[in-house]
């Protein structure tokens, strides 16, 4: 019987040492998957801020032949505002993507956050202050994308721009 009583020890410790290494190889593969994720993330990440830094080049090149063409016409007194006009269209337009990937950006540093906070269990109040992040991203961009359908119309003559200026081209007339 004592031998018997002995043996039931054991196994019952046994097996409880057995559930907390499962439990424990449990939580390091969920460990090992969020890491994963998150690398996944960070490379993402890394791709669209390339990409950014390419935009920026393209749009110094363009401010560089800004220059250039003001600089002829000044210098031949030639005035040819559409090809500012396009180059301007051109920036806007590259500055309307980076701002459209820095929002890719934020979403996935958002979803990097939530993965750390599933796997620390996080807490109400920081889930509660992520919420409204995200809720500030989601104002953020529906007012670039409000932005990017605006038009400039002069008050006095309605003539229309894409791209912003100081004066109308048409009569003068200073727009905002």
């Amino acid at each position: 019987m004592a031998g018997n009583n002995w043996m039931d020890k054991f196994m019952r410790v046994k097996e409880q040492g057995m559930t907390a290494l499962d439990k424990g190889l449990a939580q390091l593969d969920q460990e090992f998957s969020t890491m994963k994720a998150k690398s996944s993330l960070n490379l993402e990440k890394a791709k669209i801020k390339s990409q950014i830094d390419g935009i920026n080049t393209e749009i110094n090149k363009l401010m560089r032949s800004i220059g250039e063409i003001v600089y002829s016409q000044w210098e031949s007194e030639a005035d040819e505002p559409t090809a500012l006009e396009e180059k301007f269209a051109e920036i806007k337009q590259k500055k309307d993507e980076i701002a459209e990937l820095n929002l890719k950006i934020k979403e996935l540093e958002t979803q990097e956050e939530q993965m750390s906070l599933n796997v620390a269990g996080g807490n109400i109040e920081q889930k509660a202050e992520k919420a409204e992040a995200v809720v500030i991203e989601k104002v953020v961009a529906e007012d670039i994308q409000e932005s990017k359908e605006s038009n400039i119309v002069c008050s006095e003559c309605g003539t229309k721009y894409d791209t912003p200026v100081r004066f109308c081209r048409e009569c003068g007339t200073k727009l905002n």
